[in-house]
């Protein structure tokens, strides 16, 4: 078995060298170069697959984040790398999670804040301001660890202000608060997203209202404007937003109209223009009314009834000195008598109504619409019809003052003429050039050929006489046109220029193509 390994190296051997000496010089070459590139990718190659990635376990800290972890890895013998100019901490790909959840459990990074683990060790000889620093420190840190966790925001820092409590309410001041972000290259937080913060902050801290926290980002916007104010002041980011409201609806409008009318004298044939005042006034309305009773209608709340009954023999006599003075003779009785009484008071709640009412912001007062339509002149029928569908499609409404106005007047069609006129000579006159550049490329191509023929046969003798008899012996067979001519005497010129000056006619052709 080794012995016929031995001959197959040799063998192998033998006409491997055989192969090379029956190779020239540069063949030699070319085959060390191949050789060494195959075996410089296969060591490359290797290198690669055998090398592990290191992954980001945290970008974006800061220099004592930073430091914290590092000596945490170093200090449990895990591999690490730092890129990103000591932002960001790099571990092999495999241990990327473990290395996550261990550093989480150590509670890195801390991101430069502290919160609620401040009161994880207390002293006894803690004074009351120390713990109510302890205890904004705390908010300040947990609030801001919140919003890192915001889309957007790189780093932030929160300052609150809680005032001491007084005993008289009119001396209370408010607590205030201020954020300050740090946002990611190219984001831009939006209205919603400042509003959350700012109740964020509002529903974290006791007595703290949203109008009193301030947000600004570091490039030094006052990004807190757009916050709505409960103090009826109206800011600069509420103008704008109700501007874009307002010029949203009137596009909305514009283009369903546009849309309707189009289907019916053509795309491009109707112009239409909305104007409207919209009511961005928030109001509250509590209405209280009090209705009185009317006869028995109403809700009885107490009720009282009296009734008085009497049966018997009523006293007689006659009246006057006779009958009270002692013996003198009575009169008979006058008979038997009764009587019934009956009292009923009640008494009735008074009708009370409440209504409660709030106008959102938004209402459109009126609406001003105007049509034009491409027509040399529209009858008043047509107007009125038109203005009625305008008025259907959009729901105006005379009695709070909508207007639409419709016209007719034939557009404008100068400036389509002035720019398509150019448009089409210059693709024609393009066409030609193009057709005369192939024919000029083809004749110096043939004659660049012929003139390398000459050069490595000098011995050849030319043939021009053919090749000027074949044109006459054409001519004499048949009378050419005046075109056929002058295309002939074009092409001998070419040829001419080609045979005697083809450099010239080269810088002839790259002028015309620079010239195009």
């Amino acid at each position: 078995m080794v012995a016929c390994v031995n001959e197959f190296l040799s063998r192998l051997r033998e006409q491997i060298a055989d192969i090379w000496k029956g190779m020239d010089r540069s063949r030699r070459w070319l085959t060390i170069g191949i050789t060494g590139g195959v075996l410089l990718s296969l060591i490359l190659g290797i290198i690669i697959l055998s090398r592990e990635d290191y992954v980001p376990v945290f970008t974006g800290m800061r220099a004592s984040d930073a430091a914290e972890v590092v000596a945490y890895l170093r200090d449990n013998s895990i591999p690490y790398r730092i890129g990103q100019q000591g932002s960001a901490v790099l571990v092999p790909e495999s241990r990327v999670h473990e290395v996550r959840m261990q550093l989480a459990s150590e509670g890195l990074p801390k991101g430069g804040v502290v919160g609620f683990e401040l009161w994880d060790q207390t002293s006894l000889t803690e004074t009351d301001f120390d713990r109510r620093v302890r205890l904004l420190r705390a908010l300040q840190g947990e609030l801001t660890r919140t919003l890192l966790e915001i889309d957007g925001v790189e780093n932030a820092r929160v300052h609150i202000v809680l005032p001491e409590d007084s005993l008289f309410v009119e001396n209370q001041k408010p607590a205030t608060a201020s954020v300050f972000l740090v946002l990611r290259r190219g984001r831009v937080l939006q209205d919603s997203q400042i509003r959350a913060i700012a109740h964020l902050m509002a529903s974290s801290v006791e007595g703290l209202q949203p109008e009193n926290v301030t947000i600004i980002d570091n490039y030094g916007n006052v990004l807190s404007d757009r916050v709505a104010s409960n103090s009826g002041i109206v800011n600069s980011g509420q103008v704008l937003e109700q501007l874009e409201i307002k010029k949203n609806y009137e596009n909305n409008l514009e283009r369903s109209i546009q849309a309707m009318l189009e289907r019916v004298f053509g795309f491009g044939k109707v112009i239409v223009r909305v104007t409207a005042n919209l009511d961005f006034d928030y109001e509250e309305l509590r209405e209280k009314r009090s209705e009185p009773v009317v006869g028995s209608k109403g809700v009885v709340i107490s009720e009282e009834i009296r009734t008085e009954t009497f049966r018997g023999t009523d006293a007689g006599g006659v009246p006057g000195v006779a009958a009270n003075v002692p013996g003198y003779p009575a009169v008979a009785a006058a008979g038997e008598s009764e009587y019934e009484k009956e009292e009923i008071t009640r008494n009735y709640e008074i009708s009370v109504s409440e209504k409660y009412r709030v106008k959102a912001p938004g209402e459109v007062r009126n609406l001003s619409i105007a049509v034009w339509i491409d027509a040399e002149e529209l009858s008043d029928e047509e107007r009125d019809r038109i203005a009625a569908m305008v008025s259907s499609a959009v729901g105006l409404r005379p009695e709070r003052g909508d207007v639409v106005q419709v016209d007719g007047m034939p557009f404008a069609r100068e400036w389509d003429a002035a720019v398509a006129a150019p448009d089409l000579t210059r693709e024609t006159r393009l066409d030609w050039r193009i057709v005369l550049l192939i024919a000029l490329g083809a004749v110096l191509a043939l004659a660049l050929v012929r003139r390398r023929r000459r050069v490595e046969e000098p011995a050849a003798e030319p043939e021009p006489a053919v090749s000027l008899v074949q044109p006459e012996e054409e001519t004499t067979e048949r009378q050419l046109t005046p075109e056929e001519e002058q295309r002939l005497r074009v092409r001998r010129e070419i040829e001419r220029m080609a045979n005697e000056d083809p450099e010239g006619l080269a810088r002839l052709i790259r002028a015309l193509m620079t010239e195009d």
